[in-house]
This record gives C-alpha cells, structure tokens and sequence, in this order.
C-alpha cells in the first residue's frame, strides 16, 4: 500500500521540479503539497472509501492549482508541460470518484472541470457510461445531451437525446423539449457564422433553414400539454427571430398553427 502511494507521488517530481525551477513555490511549500498529496492517496486506498476523501482531495488540488496559475502570472513566467500533470491528477481523482459514487453533484462538478480544462473527451466518455448505467434516468441523459451541445458536439448531444427518447419513460415531453431547443440555438449558432461569413440564405442546408428543429417538433407536438405549448412558444419565438426564411415553413406548419392559438387566447401574439 505505500510503496503504490510512493509511486503516484514520484510521479508528480517533474511537476514539483517545475515549480521549483521557476520559483512557483519554494522548498516548504513544495513539501507541503507532498505531505497533503500522501495523506489523500492513502485515504483513497482504504477499504471503506467515502466520497468526501475523494471530494475534499480534489478541493485540496484546485486550491493549489489557483494558486499556481496567480503565481505564475506573478513571477512572470509560462506555463510549461508539466505544470498539466496537476490538472491530470484532478482528473483521476474524479475517476476514481466516479467508479464508485455515483453522487449527481459528483457529475457536475467533473463536467464543469473538463470543460474548464479541455479534457473533452474524457468527459464524453464517462458521461457515457454513466447515461448507460442508468439508462432511465431522463435528467442525467438530457444533462449529458446538453454539455455535449455546449462544446459545440452536435452529433453526440443528438445520440444522447435519441437514446434518451428510446429508454426513458417521458411523459412531459422533456427529453423533446430539451432537443428542440438544442437545435434551435444550433440553427442559430449557424446562421450567425453564415452572416458572418457573407453566405447568402439560398445556400443555407437544412440546420439553418431550420428542418432538423422542425423534424424534432414532429415528433411529439400532437401530444403536448399547454404548459409545454408556451415554453415551446418561448423557443419558437427565438426561432422565427433567428431566420425569417422559416416563416413560409412554419405558417403551414401544425405547431405554428397551434402556437398561434395559444398565443392569441393569451393575448401575447404581438411578442411573438
């Protein structure tokens, strides 16, 4: 047990030489990121493991790495390779975490992390297994969906809404819903690059004429409630803003036909 615990902390020397190197840290502050660094390890290879070891080891680890990034600015040096070796620990620490805990705050925090410091891919793959793990659990589905949209995986966030709509039981429509508005601010991430690109609108492909959000509609607007109709009505609104070309489309459209009912029994039509 603590000749593995001695290995893991050898394997953070050229992170630690680094810092050393370039006055990051000093020589007492060094041995106290080592002394911290042994104390979690050997918390995490305890029979009983509890998930507030693994949590309080990764604060432990962001508080250093704050700390680092304001040195190193400070010192008016460069973040070099090895400096990555602590954000590579936060992330083992995390997967560890995760094989064993299976905590929503857990996620969470994971994705924000790999988001925040690139590690991209690992989040898609555990965000994987875990949706496959609980494969009803609506809310971990759309959660994964929608992370994956925000680093702009528009392939993957749509694999995981169609998972999700074949194993999750969805009587709210949800799991549409999400999707929906997924597209929409997708169509609208387009459009904007196309604007911005001088591309005229008669050479938009589907996305941005706004077909693949329609698809999405179809497949459940004959079954929504009036609740769902006015957060669709909210999102749709942002649709026909988006590109006035859907306007043709959606005024022979059912949902727009049955938006403007709504609309006009609530007396807010001149919003949308």
């Amino acid at each position: 047990m603590v000749k593995s615990v001695q290995n893991i902390l050898e394997s953070f020397v050229p992170e630690l030489k680094g810092y050393k190197d370039r006055s990051v840290f000093n020589s007492n502050e060094i041995h106290n990121i080592v002394e911290k660094r042994r104390h979690f390890e050997l918390k995490m290879l305890r029979r009983l493991k509890k998930i507030t070891d693994f949590v309080a080891y990764i604060k432990s680890e962001e508080k250093i790495r704050k700390l680092r990034n304001k040195r190193i600015i400070k010192v008016g040096t460069n973040t070099i390779q090895s400096d990555f070796i602590l954000e590579r620990n936060i992330l083992s620490i995390y997967i560890r975490a995760m094989r064993l805990f299976e905590e929503t705050s857990l996620i969470k925090s994971f994705v924000d992390f790999c988001i925040s410091t690139g590690f991209e891919s690992e989040m898609k793959r555990i965000l994987n297994e875990k949706c496959m793990k609980k494969p009803n659990d609506r809310d971990l589905w759309i959660f994964a969906a929608k992370k994956c949209s925000d680093i702009n995986d528009i392939e993957l966030a749509r694999e995981f809404f169609i998972k999700a709509i074949s194993l999750c039981d969805d009587k709210e429509h949800r799991i549409y819903i999400e999707f929906f508005r997924v597209e929409v601010n997708y169509m609208k991430t387009l459009i904007k690059f196309n604007k911005d690109m001088g591309i005229n609108e008669c050479d938009y492909g589907e996305v941005e004429k706004g077909n693949v959000a329609l698809a999405v509609l179809e497949e459940f607007i004959d079954k929504v409630t009036e609740l769902d109709l006015k957060e669709l009505a909210v999102i749709a609104k942002n649709f026909l803003k988006s590109n006035q070309l859907l306007k043709k489309n959606l005024k022979k459209n059912k949902f727009f036909i049955k938006t403007l009912h709504y609309l006009r029994c609530n007396k807010i039509r001149k919003k949308f």
